[in-house]
């Protein structure tokens, strides 16, 4: 199957769904295991372990130290792939934005869709298609997942 028809079909599955941490198995996504699912889909396999963390200690360590989650996760994501100039985006690539939530800096995810479009998980709303103009002045770096070797 063609990598673009893969993704469209992956993308239509997440559109819409609810937003809850660490919950694949209730069918609701996170900014990390959407991940995941979707990179795992096209047979990539993302490290599952980071600084001592495993993937499953995620949603714990999230509730217990909000701050230390968010440090963790922006250094995890910044070892994915191979970074890339925004110029050369290309479908399948993961954004990655300068944020800051509850009065803490962290980074958000998305993963580029191609015509200037991403999918993220956009808080309480779940997974979303959104331009990428909504918060492209956040955009802080472009890591390329697909055809690494």
């Amino acid at each position: 199957m063609e990598l673009d028809t893969k993704i469209a079909e992956i993308v239509q599955r997440f559109v819409d769904k609810p937003w809850g941490l660490c919950c694949p198995e209730e069918n609701k996504f996170d900014c990390l295991n959407y991940l995941f699912i979707f990179y795992g889909e096209l047979g990539i396999d993302l490290p599952t372990e980071f600084e001592g963390y495993k993937k499953e200690d995620y949603s714990r360590l999230w509730n217990e130290d909000y701050k230390k989650a968010l440090e963790i996760l922006s250094r995890w994501y910044r070892t994915l792939g191979k970074r890339i100039e925004p110029s050369y985006m290309q479908r399948g690539d993961l954004l990655l934005f300068d944020i800051e939530a509850m009065g803490e800096k962290g980074t958000a995810t998305a993963i580029y869709l191609g015509n200037n479009h991403m999918l993220m998980v956009f808080g309480k709303q779940g997974c979303k298609v959104l331009p990428l103009n909504f918060i492209r002045k956040a955009l802080s770096e472009v890591r390329r997942i697909l055809n690494v070797v």
